[in-house]
């Protein structure tokens, strides 16, 4: 399961410097960021009670964005 908040993936995979990639997947949340994440906590539970319940395909069908 993994939880990320990016403007886009493309930032990322674009990136050449391998130290910009390492403080994009590792670095700290921006204050924005966790805002966003905040907001986010009750839609990740859902996701994560659905996988524990159900099954994966089920919990990514609903709950993958």
């Amino acid at each position: 399961v993994r939880i990320g908040i990016a403007a886009s993936a493309s930032v990322v995979k674009k990136s050449q410097d391998d130290k910009m990639v390492e403080e994009i997947i590792l670095g700290r949340f921006t204050p924005d960021q966790s805002a966003i994440l905040k907001k986010m906590f009750k839609h990740i539970a859902a996701g994560l009670q659905c996988l524990i319940t159900e099954n994966r395909e089920k919990a990514m069908s609903q709950y993958h964005a």
